[in-house]
C-alpha cells in the first residue's frame, strides 16, 4: 500500500531559476526557495537542480503541481517542444504519477491532459499568481517584477481579467513587459544618459545588468541577484560600478561613487517610467471610479510598491495578502508562482 504524500511541492520552472515551495500534508508552508537554473546551457542543469531538491525533500514522498516559462528558452527549437522537454524532464525525477500541471484555461490538470493542451501550460506562471489574488482582492492588478520580466495581470470582479494568453498576446497588450530588476541588461533601458553635465550615449553591449543598478541604489539584496555578471566577478558597490562605467566606455575611477549612484537611480527611474506606461495603459480600461489595489510580488517588489504610491493606490505585497507567516513572506512574494500552484492542489 502506498503512504501517505508528505504534503504538496509546488514548482515553478523558468528559464533562470526554478522555484519550489514546500506545503506539509496539513497544508502549512514549510519552506519556499529559488535556485539558478540556467536552462539555455542545457536540461543539465534543471537535472542537477532536481537531484539536489531531491535529496532535500525526497521528491517521491510528494504530491506536485508545476508550472513553468522555461520552455521560452533557445534550448527548444519552439515552445510546444520545449513544455514536453520540461514535463518528461521533471516527471523522469519526480518518481510519481501524483504530479498536476497549471494550464492557463482550466487550471491544474493531469499530466496526460497537460500533453494534449500544451499551449495551455506554455508560460501560464503568471496566471496562477492572479488567480490567488482573485480569491482575496475582488479589485486589483497584479505586478510581479522578477529579474527578467514584469507581469501586470488585472483582476475585476474576482476574476482575471487578462486580454492577452500567450506571451506574444501579452507583449502586444502590455500585460508582460520584458523588463526585471536582475538580468535586464542595462542598454535596453535607455540609450542615453545624463553624465557630467551632457547626454551621453550607452554602449550596445551587454557591460552590466539591472541588478547592478539596484546594487547601487541599495535596493536589491544580494541574494536576489542570482544570475552571472557581465564580467563574472563580484557584487560589491565598486564590483558594480565598474560594470556600470562600462556602459559609458568608461572607467569607474572617472567618477565619483556618488556620480555612479546617481546614474544608477536615473536608470532605475526609467525602468520604473517602462512599466508604468504598461501599467497605466491597463489600469485605463478599469472606468475612473474603480478602486483598485496594486499586489506586488517578485524581487522587484520595490518598484511595485513605488508605482502604486505614485498613482495612489492601496498597495499590498501577494504574500502578505496570502496570509503566508512572517518568517517567509520575502521568499514567498519572489516565489509567488510556485506557492500559488501548491495552494491550488492541496486545496482540490
Amino acid at each position: 500500500m502506498a503512504s501517505r504524500p508528505r504534503g504538496v511541492l509546488g514548482w515553478d520552472i523558468g528559464g533562470a531559476h526554478v522555484k519550489v515551495a514546500c506545503l506539509a500534508a496539513d497544508g502549512r508552508l514549510r519552506e519556499v526557495a529559488q535556485l539558478p537554473c540556467p536552462l539555455w546551457q542545457g536540461l543539465d542543469r534543471l537535472e542537477a537542480v532536481l537531484l539536489d531538491l531531491d535529496r532535500r525533500y525526497d521528491l517521491s514522498a510528494y504530491r506536485h503541481a508545476v508550472t513553468m516559462t522555461g520552455e521560452l528558452v533557445d534550448l527548444f527549437p519552439d515552445r510546444r517542444r520545449g513544455v514536453r522537454a520540461l514535463l518528461r524532464t521533471f516527471i523522469g525525477h519526480a518518481g510519481r504519477t501524483d504530479v498536476l500541471v497549471y494550464t492557463m484555461d482550466a487550471g491544474l490538470r493531469t499530466v496526460a491532459i497537460a500533453r494534449r493542451r500544451l499551449e495551455a501550460v506554455a508560460s501560464a506562471n503568471w496566471h496562477a499568481t492572479a488567480a490567488m489574488v482573485a480569491r482575496r482582492c475582488s479589485e486589483a492588478v497584479l505586478v510581479d517584477i522578477g529579474s527578467t520580466t514584469t507581469d501586470i495581470v488585472p483582476v475585476r470582479r474576482g476574476r482575471v481579467d487578462a486580454l492577452g494568453g500567450s506571451d506574444g498576446e501579452r507583449l502586444r497588450q502590455q500585460e508582460l513587459v520584458y523588463t526585471g530588476v536582475v538580468r535586464t541588461p542595462v542598454m535596453a533601458v535607455a540609450r542615453q544618459v545624463p553624465f557630467g553635465g551632457e547626454w551621453q550615449g550607452v554602449a550596445a553591449e551587454w557591460f552590466a545588468n539591472m541588478g547592478d543598478v539596484y546594487r547601487l541604489t541599495g535596493q536589491l539584496p544580494s541574494r536576489h541577484y542570482q544570475s552571472a555578471t557581465a564580467d563574472g566577478r563580484g557584487l560589491s558597490p565598486a564590483d558594480c560600478a565598474r560594470r556600470l562605467a562600462r556602459m559609458l566606455g568608461r572607467d569607474a575611477g572617472e567618477a565619483t561613487a556618488a556620480e555612479w549612484q546617481r546614474l544608477a537611480r536615473h536608470l532605475a527611474t526609467e525602468q520604473l517610467h517602462q512599466i508604468r506606461t504598461a501599467l497605466e495603459r491597463v489600469l485605463s480600461r478599469r472606468r475612473s471610479g474603480d478602486a483598485v489595489t496594486v499586489v506586488g510580488a517578485g524581487c522587484g517588489r520595490f518598484v511595485a510598491r513605488e508605482l502604486a504610491r505614485r498613482l495612489q493606490c492601496p498597495y499590498t505585497e501577494w504574500a502578505t495578502l496570502m496570509g503566508v507567516p512572517a518568517r517567509w513572506r520575502e521568499m514567498a512574494t519572489v516565489c509567488a508562482p510556485a506557492l500559488a500552484v501548491a495552494r491550488l492542489a492541496a486545496d482540490r
